[in-house]
């Protein structure tokens, strides 16, 4: 995940990542740290349109919303991959409208 005006990818804090690793924004280097696998979510065999992001370094792993004790949600941290709300996103083109 590449942010292409600042060269910035999304990393795991460590180069060990597990359950409750932050994730961090750092400038890309190519790394396998900063390589993430999607995995489409299924109701009924059907795809929701709802993706999760894997750290290619731990398939076991997803991003995920991290809650403090006053619920902002406002940080992303690792957590096991499995589809929850906070664990499930969607991409859309550009300037498409946001869907729930």
């Amino acid at each position: 995940m590449r942010n292409r005006a600042a060269s910035k990818c999304l990393e795991p804090v460590s180069a060990g990542p597990q359950r409750g690793t932050t994730i961090v924004v750092r400038t890309c280097n190519g790394s396998d740290l900063q390589k993430w696998i999607t995995a489409g979510e299924k109701v009924n065999g059907q795809f929701t349109g709802w993706w999760m992001w894997r750290p290619k370094v731990n398939r076991n792993l997803a991003i995920a919303l991290n809650r403090y004790n006053d619920g902002s949600w406002d940080t992303l941290h690792l957590d096991t991959a499995y589809p929850s709300s906070d664990r499930l996103w969607h991409v859309g083109p550009n300037d498409s409208p946001w869907r729930d």
